[in-house]
């Protein structure tokens, strides 16, 4: 769906091209040309995918170690990039009791790592307080996880 009524937003990703969005049930084809489009996904590169999220406005694109989410429809997408070399595969998302299109919120994915470059470093912690945000990867916002996991691994 769209944010505006009797819309379909359109994303996907095209062989040897990045991805492409439709804002207006695929009449046209702009992709991220407006401040109100939000962040594009040009770290994405050819190949990947996009998936929809059921009956949702959620969408996610995924390449590699790079997965991208977006809670419009496709607009404003925020990247996590999986670290250790991985490769996630295609998403699959549990529904709601007795629905076939419904998210219940949970998605999973397949996904390779190699095992982390980390050293044990005994008598040490890094506490995340209440208030922080919860997130990884290289590319992301600064969240407490962030830096314990890319502090670990880049010194």
């Amino acid at each position: 769906g769209g944010e505006e009524p009797h819309t379909r937003y359109l994303v996907t990703a095209l062989w040897d091209w990045g991805p492409v969005a439709s804002w207006d049930n695929g009449t046209h084809w702009p992709s991220w040309q407006t401040p109100d489009d939000g962040s594009a996904l040009g770290f994405f590169g050819e190949g990947g995918g996009c998936f929809g999220v059921g009956r949702s406005v959620y969408s996610l694109c995924i390449h590699h170690h790079n997965v991208a989410r977006s809670s419009r429809g496709g607009k404003n997408f925020s990247r996590f990039v999986v670290p250790n070399g991985a490769s996630v595969g295609a998403p699959a998302f549990a529904r709601r009791a007795g629905s076939r299109a419904e998210p219940s919120g949970l998605i999973y994915a397949p996904m390779t790592m190699e095992a982390p470059a980390w050293e044990v470093i005994v008598d040490t912690e890094v506490v995340c307080g209440a208030g922080e945000a919860i997130e990884l990867g290289a590319h992301t916002r600064d969240g407490c996880l962030a830096r314990a996991d890319i502090g670990v691994q880049h010194g």
